[in-house]
């Protein structure tokens, strides 16, 4: 019903984020602010960029392909928004201090721009003629148990954002690196075991071609039979064999002999001396701390509980921490406040290229490669607002610098987690039975050489050959891996049940969220230093 000053109180209630439900159906002001709201949460829907084109500002310059919701919400124009208000509902016969004006449009549209989770999670509107009894109800759960309700302000400004854009680019050269320093760490294991593998076999060629040289040289098959004493003393005189001449394949290997065994002592002394798995360690465990700050931060778990000017004065402090423990390993701590310019301002406008580089890192997903964009953007805009268009969208792209609650963190961290896990420990577990398998086939082989006279001196090869297979299966696959993305698997297998078993005011509360940050990061932390053999990760 109508009531004085409504319009003042209605956008008032707004600013302080409190629960506003609309009622659709109702005349004056209430309709106007329900027509602004339906506008607005377009920009949430699957297809936001075609339900959102007749209200976009064509001044700012076209916008991409596949934009987040901020993007939208920036890219709106009040005049566009006022005038389609204009159009749904006659406001001649209201009082002119009672009606929505460009000022008004222009004012929501900056609180919207500024907190766009909180009006989406505090503000709603409801036709109850039209909706459903479940989809009435479950918008006014979800207004009344949003934890933006009466809020303070969150953490929406540029230096917020700046702060969190910074953690994310930090991460993404600690991933570079620490992927770099994992290759050339693979490699030097596998060179290493690979030359002491061909230094056995060759050993056990040399032996070979010696034995053979001294039975050809000393009477072919007649050198064992009985009566040939004089072949035996061609066998037991090494003046003899000596000056026998040497074939080219034999000077051969005597060189990779004496190469191979420096080349292995090198390559250990290298190892050693760089310490280059515990780089790639540090590194590995440097970038995960960075992301379970970042996720901290937006959630506002302890220690970023506080007000938001302490909260992004003791984020940057401990990022700065985290650059200061790792400056042995070659990262300066200008590379935080002087981050790389270009990159960010790459990354500032193609959301995409960032949302797919950060999901690269921490769940393995890869993106498309740019042609393949292009490709899906030009046949996107020839299908236009149909069906076949929206079949073509690529995955929302979320504000990576806005806070979390608990829903938006089931849905971004945790449910991608749960599934990168998956995958992984079955990977890991099918290349550790393949290697495995191989390593009883040539055990097997050597007991099937020692049963027999002729091929025994072929045995010490075959323990070559297992000695590498051990080495890369300790390396690629260690056992402490599988059981701590088991544990890890179970762990949020056992947090998604509570979660569904919970109702939706315990699933929106500050404590639900705080437990589920807190113990999903410590989790991944967990995996993280059994994947690096990290012994301790120190405390920021």
């Amino acid at each position: 019903c109508w009531q004085p000053q409504m319009k003042r109180k209605m956008i008032h209630a707004v600013k302080l984020a409190n629960p506003i439900v609309v009622l659709d159906n109702t005349p004056n002001v209430a309709k106007q602010v329900s027509l602004f709201v339906k506008v607005i949460s377009n920009v949430w829907d699957r297809n936001a960029l075609t339900a959102c084109r007749p209200f976009l500002n064509g001044e700012r310059g076209a916008i991409s392909s596949n934009p987040s919701a901020g993007d939208l919400i920036q890219a709106m124009s009040p005049a566009k928004i006022m005038k389609h208000v204009e159009k749904e509902f006659d406001s001649s016969g209201m009082n002119a201090d009672e009606r929505l004006t460009l000022s008004d449009i222009v004012g929501l549209l900056d609180l919207v721009k500024r907190r766009p989770q909180a009006f989406r999670e505090t503000v709603t509107s409801v036709d109850p003629l039209r909706d459903s009894a479940e989809h009435t109800i479950s918008q006014l759960m979800s207004v009344f148990t949003s934890p933006h309700t009466c809020a303070r302000e969150l953490n929406s400004n540029d230096l917020h954002r700046s702060l969190v854009v910074k953690g994310w680019d930090l991460h993404l050269r600690l991933v570079r690196r620490a992927t770099n320093l994992r290759h050339f760490a693979t490699a030097m294991v596998v060179s290493i075991a690979t030359l002491m593998m061909l230094s056995t076999v060759l050993a056990m060629i040399r032996i070979w071609l010696k034995f053979h040289d001294v039975l050809v040289n000393g009477g072919g098959g007649d050198l064992l039979s009985e009566g040939s004493g004089v072949d035996r003393i061609a066998l037991s005189d090494p003046a003899a064999i000596a000056n026998e001449q040497q074939m080219p394949h034999e000077e051969l290997v005597n060189i990779l002999l004496v190469v191979l065994p420096i080349s292995v002592l090198l390559l250990m002394t290298i190892q050693g001396s760089f310490q280059i798995a515990q780089s790639w360690a540090s590194y590995h465990m440097g970038a995960s701390k960075v992301v379970a700050e970042i996720y901290f931060f937006l959630g506002g778990v302890a220690p970023y509980d506080q007000n938001p000017g302490t909260n992004q004065r003791r984020f940057l402090k401990r990022l700065r921490d985290m650059v200061k423990r790792l400056s042995v390993s070659g990262i300066r701590e200008e590379d935080l406040v002087k981050s790389a310019s270009g990159e960010q301002a790459a990354f500032s406008t193609d959301l995409e290229m960032l949302q797919g580089e950060i999901h690269k890192s921490l769940y393995g997903i890869e993106p498309l490669c740019f042609p393949c964009r292009k490709m899906r953007d030009l046949l996107r805009s020839c299908c236009g607002g149909s069906a076949w268009g929206a079949l073509l969208d690529g995955p929302e792209h979320r504000d990576l610098a806005a806070p979390v609650n608990a829903e938006v963190y089931m849905e971004v961290r945790m449910a991608p987690l749960k599934k990168f896990y998956s995958d992984t420990v079955r990977t890991v577990s099918r290349l550790r039975m393949v290697l495995h398998c191989a390593l009883m086939l040539v055990i097997c082989v050597s007991v099937g050489l020692g049963a027999t006279d002729h091929f025994s001196v072929w045995i010490p090869v075959t323990l070559g050959v297992a000695t590498f297979l051990t080495t890369i299966t300790h390396w690629m696959t260690p056992p402490e891996v599988v059981s701590a993305l088991n544990s890890a698997i179970a762990m949020l297998q056992k947090m998604e049940l509570r979660w569904q078993g919970s109702d939706i005011r315990e699933n929106r509360s500050d404590v639900t969220k705080q437990r589920l940050i807190s113990a999903t990061e410590r989790m991944v932390l967990t995996v993280e230093r059994a994947m690096s053999r990290a012994t301790a990760v120190p405390e920021a």
